[in-house]
C-alpha cells in the first residue's frame, strides 16, 4: 500500500509560527544536558540564530 502525494512548495516555519507570541524557554538553564546544549549550538552554527529543534524525544528535526 502506498500514498501518491504531489510535492508541495517549501514553506518556512516562520510563515506559520508567530515567534513574537509569548515567552520562549531559555536554552541554557539548569538541568539541561551538555549534549543537548552542544546539539543546539551546532544547529545555530548550521542554520543561524533562529531554528527549530525537537523538545522531547530522540528524533532529529
Amino acid at each position: 500500500m502506498g500514498i501518491d502525494l504531489q510535492a508541495r512548495p517549501y514553506q518556512p516555519a516562520a510563515s506559520i509560527i508567530d515567534f513574537g507570541a509569548g515567552p520562549w524557554a531559555p536554552i541554557e538553564r539548569s538541568g539541561r544536558s551538555a549534549r543537548t546544549l552542544a546539539r543546539i549550538q551546532a544547529g545555530g552554527k548550521r542554520f543561524g540564530e533562529r531554528f527549530l529543534a525537537p523538545y522531547y524525544g530522540s528524533r532529529q528535526g
